[in-house]
């Protein structure tokens, strides 16, 4: 009898340990969907609140059974992807904008210097 209230209690807690994983997960698929939109406001929205929920989830313990160590770690390579793929779409808006006004830029200069030629 013993045993069956401790695996179902580890059963317990590993399907809690997974619906956790599977929402914090959600939600970096929602920050890299917001970055792909190009909504950095609501990316960073949405990576604050991850954050809160992922000190809250790593803040279980030491004690946890190899399966959920697994677990977990398979969810952290899963994250660490997906940031992977936002902070790539930082770095290319970044680019792009530092382009837009390098172009914008010279194309004021063109104006000043046709402007100044006019009489």
């Amino acid at each position: 009898m013993d045993n069956e209230k401790v695996v179902s209690i580890q059963s317990k807690a590993l399907a809690e340990c997974r619906d956790k994983l599977e929402k914090i997960l959600a939600i970096s698929e929602a920050i890299l969907e917001a970055a792909e939109e190009g909504d950095w406001e609501l990316a960073l929205a949405r990576q604050r609140f991850r954050s809160a929920e992922l000190t809250e989830f790593y803040s279980q313990g030491d004690d946890l059974p190899q399966e959920v160590a697994e677990m977990i770690a398979s969810g952290i390579r899963k994250i660490l992807a997906i940031d992977t793929k936002v902070t790539d779409l930082a770095c290319k808006g970044k680019a792009s904008l530092q382009e837009e006004a390098a172009l914008k830029q010279r194309k004021g200069l063109a104006a000043k210097i046709y402007l100044s030629q006019n009489p």
